[in-house]
């Protein structure tokens, strides 16, 4: 791989292998550079893919490498672990989240402490613990959905 930069634009090289077949692909990525609100400045890439006819153009701060071009993941079509779960996948995440917070322990069938950590304000610990409870509910019923789905 190689890589040319000047203020404006990177322009990249990159050997791609399918198969048997070796392919150069040469590719511009425009940068962009936006002020931070505490001064400063911060550089973006400028997503050169194209789809349903035109130019994708976002700023991105990533760009992922993909077959022979580098691209932002809506062009790519990539999706966050997340996004593909189901609702109980959900609630079990934002349970365990939630639980971390509160005991360092993600295992969301343990019961929760009734003692606050060290350095955490009582209020704090009051609205984990009832983010915690909440979770959990949500989880159960997500997973009583569930399994009625199946009958």
């Amino acid at each position: 791989m190689g890589v040319l930069a000047d203020e404006e634009s990177l322009r990249l090289a990159r050997r791609v292998t399918f198969g048997q077949d070796i392919v150069v692909s040469y590719q511009a990525v425009g940068l962009v550079r936006s002020p931070c609100n505490l001064g400063g400045e911060r550089t973006y890439f400028i997503c050169s893919g194209v789809g349903s006819g035109h130019v994708c153009g976002r700023r991105v701060v990533k760009l992922y490498a993909a077959r022979q071009y580098f691209l932002c993941r809506k062009c790519l079509g990539l999706a966050y672990a997340s996004q593909n779960e189901d609702a109980w996948g959900r609630a079990q995440l934002r349970a365990s989240k939630t639980r971390r917070r509160i005991t360092r322990d993600p295992d969301i069938n343990a019961s929760l402490p009734f003692a606050k950590p060290k350095y955490m304000h009582w209020r704090t610990f009051s609205r984990l613990h009832a983010e915690a409870d909440r979770a959990q509910a949500c989880m159960h019923d997500a997973f009583v959905q569930k399994a009625l789905k199946c009958f």
